[in-house]
């Protein structure tokens, strides 16, 4: 049996995708201890662009919902930046004064 595409037209997938969002991180660079470019998820924003007509519409589709990236709440006070594959430890909420402030607390990730 083979699998039912999406329709291109479908955004509901770009919804699920969006829940939680806080904000994006610019530039969306990771590196590690060494400042080594280990993910550089800028390299994606010809993705914003429209899709060239060589390109299949679900191909795209799927490109552009794997290339998001960001300051999520994966549930009520957990957040987790995601930036394409990485996904980076969960960071501890810090109150800042300020009820929406995530910080980096000891032991939590750092872009």
């Amino acid at each position: 049996m083979m699998a039912t595409l999406t329709s291109p037209e479908d955004r509901t997938d770009f919804a699920d995708a969006d829940r939680g969002f806080l904000g994006a991180l610019h530039p969306c660079v990771v590196r590690d201890a060494t400042g080594r470019v280990v993910w550089d998820n800028d390299a994606f924003d010809f993705l914003d662009e429209d899709r060239p007509p060589t390109v299949h519409p679900n191909l795209w589709r799927q490109a552009r919902l794997y290339a998001k990236q960001g300051l999520y709440e994966v549930t009520d006070g957990v957040p987790q930046v995601q930036a394409g594959p990485v996904e980076l430890d969960i960071l501890p909420r810090v109150n800042a004064g300020d009820s929406n402030s995530y910080t980096p607390a000891e032991g939590g990730a750092r872009c």
